[in-house]
């Protein structure tokens, strides 16, 4: 009787593998998308009514409790006058949230410049005062704040 696997065969080359799959990479990606499909048609299929009722509590919550907005009167001015806005018509200003920043000072330093650009006279010779000789392709910085006041 002869055996299916001898421990003399050359095991299969990883090369090997990775081209079989770039050979057939449309097909595997259409098969994972695929499966992917079935498997999410499988379960929205069982958990139907847990679905549902998610949905349902969701649109009871968005009932209940609106976003907040703040409404302001607008005059609005148009070339022509059937195209002008009233002065009742309100736009919805959405809350734009920035994370608070505080102004800071950046002491003056040198500053290597992009290829091919150099430093001004003004600012060599400013360099100068401060004790430093300023290499090609390098400015001086002087000192300026940096961020915004805290509201």
């Amino acid at each position: 009787m002869k055996e299916n696997f001898s421990y003399d065969e050359k095991p299969i080359e990883q090369h090997q593998i990775w081209t079989w799959v770039r050979a057939h990479k449309k097909q595997l990606i259409a098969a994972g998308i695929s499966i992917t499909v079935l498997v999410g048609i499988i379960l929205g299929v069982k958990n139907k009514d847990a679905i549902s009722d998610l949905w349902v509590r969701l649109h009871k919550a968005v009932a209940e409790n609106p976003a907040p907005t703040i409404s302001k009167p607008v005059q609005a001015i148009s070339p022509t006058p059937s195209k002008a806005l009233d002065s009742t018509t309100n736009i919805i200003d959405f809350p734009i949230t920035k994370p608070d920043r505080v102004s800071f000072d950046v002491r003056s330093h040198l500053r290597n410049l992009p290829d091919g650009m150099n430093a001004s006279s003004e600012k060599i010779r400013t360099a100068l005062e401060h004790g430093f000789d300023l290499l090609p392709g390098q400015t001086w910085v002087e000192t300026y704040t940096k961020g915004c006041d805290v509201a």
